[in-house]
């Protein structure tokens, strides 16, 4: 919730229940590891569940239970989790250290990154408020060798721009565009006319950066919050935190619906229905009715 604060977002927006659709916000630290064939079918039936097309891991090194430095381990969680994604056309966003050199990429063995289509590494840039991602490995063509990304806030939310240029007054008339209502794909000559009719008067240069920022936002997928739904761009953090104390004692008679979460925490001793109280107990795939049934915390945003 705290990394969402940031963004501009808190529960009394008119469109939070829209974000509660798109984002959800697990601990992975329950589930069984990714590298294993128990964790990538559990997490295989959470993205069935959800319906996801995106799944986040932050960080890589929190879902294995391998060595960082055994190429076995990355082939694994390749073979038990990444394939049964990408059979179901879901992307895989992985997030990674850099080792001690940053110029030899992310720490850990080589097989680390043979699976992957396209690696990014980001560092910060000496300008205020942005960052540097170098593409180290793609596989296809599309994808810029060099990306820059500037953080701005506009009416109270953060969105991200690659706009080569950031001039001080164009986060003012972004606000000033944003609040005559007009998407984000509207071009130089609507804007123009709206703002004509709205008293406001700028140059056509002025309103082209306008117009390239506005869609830039739109593409990266980090939007107006009222769009959400159409681009749900935001990648969840662990700073979230539950904003539900209520214990449940039996959880799987309240198991989350897709875009709220579960919305209790799941404690070590927690009673589940058929099965003794026993502190060293974990339930397997095989114990469990659906994959509702299984103690893994869903975020309540």
């Amino acid at each position: 919730y705290d990394r969402l604060s940031d963004f501009g977002w808190n529960p009394d927006h008119p469109d939070w229940s829209k974000l509660k659709e798109h984002l959800h916000y697990y601990q992975l630290i329950d589930l069984p590891p990714l590298d294993t064939e128990e964790g990538g079918e559990m997490l295989e039936r959470i993205v069935d569940r959800d319906g996801a097309r995106l799944v986040v891991i932050d960080t890589l090194s929190r879902v294995v239970t391998g060595g960082e430095n055994d190429n076995d381990t990355f082939k694994s969680l390749y073979r038990h989790t990444e394939i049964r994604l990408k059979r179901k056309g879901v992307t895989v966003h992985r997030l990674d250290h850099l080792g001690k050199d940053p110029a030899k990429g992310s720490r850990g063995g080589s097989a680390k990154e043979d699976s992957l289509d396209v690696v990014w590494q980001m560092e910060r840039s000496s300008a205020e408020n942005t960052v540097i991602l170098t593409k180290t490995k793609g596989r296809q063509d599309g994808y810029p060798a060099r990306l820059t990304i500037h953080l701005t806030t506009v009416n109270g939310v953060t969105s991200f721009t690659t706009a080569d240029k950031m001039p001080d007054w164009l986060p003012d008339l972004v606000a000033q565009v944003d609040a005559l209502g007009l998407p984000d794909s509207t071009g130089v000559p609507t804007v123009q006319k709206a703002l004509k009719d709205a008293g406001i008067g700028r140059r056509r240069a002025d309103l082209v950066l306008v117009v390239r920022f506005r869609k830039a936002r739109e593409h990266l997928g980090n939007t107006p919050w009222e769009q959400f739904r159409e681009h749900p761009g935001t990648q969840p953090e662990e700073t979230l935190m539950n904003v539900d104390e209520t214990e449940w004692e039996h959880p799987r008679e309240h198991p989350g619906t897709p875009g709220v979460g579960v919305s209790h925490p799941i404690g070590g001793n927690t009673p589940w229905p058929g099965v003794e109280t026993d502190d060293d107990y974990e339930p397997t795939l095989d114990d469990l009715e659906s994959v509702d049934d299984y103690p893994l915390e869903e975020v309540e945003l």
